[in-house]
C-alpha cells in the first residue's frame, strides 16, 4: 500500500522527493542534516532533523536508493561557558567543542555528551541516520581538495560574501582557519602558502608550516564549509529553518559559492517554520532557556504521535499542545489510522489519500493488517483518573478488547503507552478542571428533588447493567419512566457525583469508577 499512496500522495515530502528525483534520476541521492553539538538540540531544531528524514522516507517509498547523513559539526569552536557550568571552563573557549572536556564527567568530551541524548531520541522514533564527525573528518583531511580550491579562489568568495555585507572582508582574510596543534584553539592568523600549505600563528606563540593533505587541522568557515559539504558529498536535499534563509544569509552564500566555487549543483532546500509550544508566543531557543527537547514530548506524547506533529505544513509554525489541545492532537493522528484502515471514509479523496500518507509517515514499526485495538487519549485520562493504579493497565485492556478479538502485542504496547503519557500530562500540564474526582459524600446542599424515583431506579438496577452502554441506556430509561428530561437527568448526576453540571461520560465513568461505588453514593440521596 505504501508505493501506490506516496505515488498518489501530495504531501510535501512525496512533492519533494518527486522534484529530486526528476532533477538528477538513477542515483544514490544523499539527504542531509547536522547541527553543532554544543547544547540540547530542542523540539525546534528537531523539525530540521524530522523534515530530511520524512524526504529521505519518501524517496525510499517509491522504490529509490537514498541515504541520509547527520553531520555532527563537533569541529566548531566553544564559543561561551553556559551558566550550569563552572567558570573555569573558560580555558577551554575557542577549542573545538569534540576537545572541550565533559563537565559531568559522563563521557569523553563535551559534545559527545549532548550527542548521545539526541541519538536516543532518534532510536526511539526508528530514525538511524548515517552520523558522521566533522572532527574526524577534517582530521583525516578528507576535505583537503575542497579547502584547497577554496584557499584558491578566496577573492571570489570574498566578493560573494561581500555582496551582502555592510563592510567588506579584510584584505588578509581568508575562507579557512586552523587549529593550533599546540593549544587546540582555533587562529585566524594564518597564510596560504602554496598548494596545500599554510602557515600560520597562534596567540599561544605557535607557530607551524602544514600540508593540510597530510595534516587535518585546518578547516573551512562555516559558509563555505557548508558549500563544501554538499559538494563533498552530492547532498540532493537539506531543508534549513528561517535563520538561514534571510536574504544575504548563510543559504544565499553557500548556494553561491558552491556553484561558482566549487562548480557542483546546490541541493533542493526549502525553509522550514518555527515550533511553539502551546501557549508560548516565542520560538525554541536555548539561548532564552525555554527549550523544550524530545523527551519532554515523548513524556506526553507516543511516539508515532510526535511523528505526525513533524508531518505538518513545512511553511506553518508548529504549536504543540502540552494543554488541553493535547486531546486535539492525539485525535487527529487517530483520525489518519481510521482512514488508512478503511474505518473512515471521505467525499474528499484527495483529503482521504492525505490522511492515510500521514498516517503511514508516523509509524515507528511494520504497519499491521488490521488497526489496532487502543484507547483514545481521553479514555486513557480518565483511566489514570478513575481506576486504582493496581488495576489500570487490565481495565484498559478489557476495555479496548471489548466483545472482539484478543489483544496482539503491540496493542498492549500502545495502551501501556498512553496509559503513561496521560499520567505524566496529569500529573505535570493538565488544567484542575481536568482533574475531577467523585465526591466523598453526598452534597447535603443538593436537592435532588422529583429525580428521587429515577436515581432509585438506577440504583435498583445499575449492579445488572454489563457495559457502559447498559448503564448509559438505563439512565435514559430512568429519565423517560419517570417524565424527565435526558439531558436534566444527567445533569442531576453529574452534580450529585461529582459537584460539576457537566463532566466526563458517565457510562463509562461509573464503570471506572465502580458500581457499588457509585450506588452507595446515589443512595445518599434518596434516603
Amino acid at each position: 500500500m505504501a508505493e501506490k499512496i506516496c505515488m498518489q500522495s501530495l504531501h510535501w515530502a512525496d512533492q519533494y522527493a518527486k522534484k529530486i528525483i526528476e532533477k538528477n534520476p538513477g542515483k544514490t541521492y544523499i539527504i542531509e542534516s547536522g547541527i553543532t553539538p554544543s547544547g540540547i538540540v530542542h523540539i525546534g531544531n528537531f523539525r530540521e532533523v524530522m523534515t530530511q528524514y520524512l524526504v529521505y522516507r519518501a524517496l525510499l517509498d517509491r522504490g529509490e536508493k537514498a541515504e541520509f547523513i547527520y553531520m555532527w559539526d563537533d569541529y566548531d569552536r566553544f564559543r561561551k561557558v553556559p551558566k550550569r557550568i563552572d567558570k573555569s571552563y573558560e580555558q577551554y573557549i575557542g577549542m573545538p567543542v569534540s576537545m572541550v572536556p565533559d563537565p559531568w564527567n559522563c563521557h569523553e568530551s563535551y559534545a559527545d555528551h549532548f550527542k548521545e541524548k539526541l541519538m536516543e531520541e532518534l532510536n526511539i522514533l526508528n530514525i538511524h541516520p548515517k552520523y558522521l564527525s566533522a572532527t574526524e573528518l577534517y582530521k583525516k583531511c578528507t576535505f583537503a581538495k575542497n579547502i584547497n580550491t577554496a584557499l584558491k579562489n578566496t577573492e571570489k568568495i570574498k566578493q560573494i560574501l561581500n555582496k551582502f555585507r555592510k563592510e567588506n572582508l579584510g584584505e588578509k582574510w581568508l575562507p579557512a582557519i586552523v587549529v593550533c596543534s599546540k593549544c587546540h584553539k582555533e587562529t585566524e592568523n594564518l597564510e596560504y602558502v602554496k598548494d596545500y600549505t599554510v602557515k600560520y600563528r597562534c596567540s599561544c606563540g605557535n607557530e607551524e608550516t602544514i600540508d593540510f593533505r597530510k595534516k587535518g587541522n585546518v578547516k573551512l568557515r562555516w559558509r563555505t564549509d557548508w558549500a563544501s559539504r554538499w559538494a563533498h558529498y552530492g547532498v540532493d536535499f537539506e531543508s534549513s529553518g528561517k535563520d538561514h534563509k534571510s536574504q544575504g544569509g548563510s543559504w544565499d552564500t553557500s548556494t553561491l559559492i558552491c556553484e561558482e566555487v566549487f562548480q557542483k549543483p546546490v541541493p533542493i532546500g526549502p525553509m522550514y517554520e518555527f515550533i511553539n509550544t502551546k501557549g508560548n508566543a516565542g520560538k525554541m531557543s536555548s539561548s532564552l532557556g525555554n527549550t523544550t527537547t524530545v523527551s519532554d514530548l515523548l513524556k506526553i506524547y507516543t511516539p508515532e504521535v510526535i511523528k505526525s506533529i513533524y508531518t505538518a505544513k513545512l511553511n506553518k509554525p508548529i504549536d504543540i499542545a502540552f494543554d488541553n489541545d493535547i486531546f486535539n492532537i492525539y485525535n487527529y493522528y487517530d483520525e489518519t489510522e481510521e482512514a488508512y484502515f478503511g474505518k473512515k471514509t471521505l467525499e474528499n479523496k484527495k483529503k482521504e489519500i492525505q490522511l492515510k500518507r500521514l498516517y503511514e509517515l508516523s509509524q515507528i514499526d511494520e504497519i499491521n493488517e488490521q488497526i489496532p485495538k487502543k484507547i483514545s487519549f481521553r479514555e486513557a485520562v480518565n483511566i489514570v483518573l478513575y481506576v486504582a493504579e493496581e488495576k489500570r493497565k487490565e481495565y484498559a485492556f478489557s476495555f479496548a478488547e471489548g466483545e472482539g478479538d484478543k489483544l496482539i502485542d503491540s496493542d498492549k504496547k500502545i495502551i501501556e503507552n498512553r496509559l503513561n503519557c496521560a499520567k505524566y500530562w496529569l500529573d505535570n500540564y493538565a488544567d484542575e478542571n481536568i482533574k475531577i474526582a467523585l465526591l466523598e459524600a453526598p452534597d447535603k446542599k443538593l436537592d435532588v428533588g422529583d429525580f428521587k424515583k429515577s436515581i432509585k431506579n438506577i440504583c435498583d438496577n445499575l449492579t445488572g447493567c454489563q457495559s457502559q452502554k447498559d448503564i448509559e441506556q438505563l439512565i435514559y430509561n430512568s429519565a423517560k419512566d419517570f417524565n424527565k428530561q435526558p439531558r436534566d437527568m444527567f445533569r442531576i448526576l453529574y452534580l450529585a457525583l461529582i459537584g460539576k453540571e457537566r463532566g466526563p461520560r458517565l457510562g463509562g465513568f461509573i464503570e471506572m469508577i465502580g458500581k457499588e461505588k457509585i450506588k452507595r453514593l446515589l443512595e445518599g440521596y434518596i434516603k
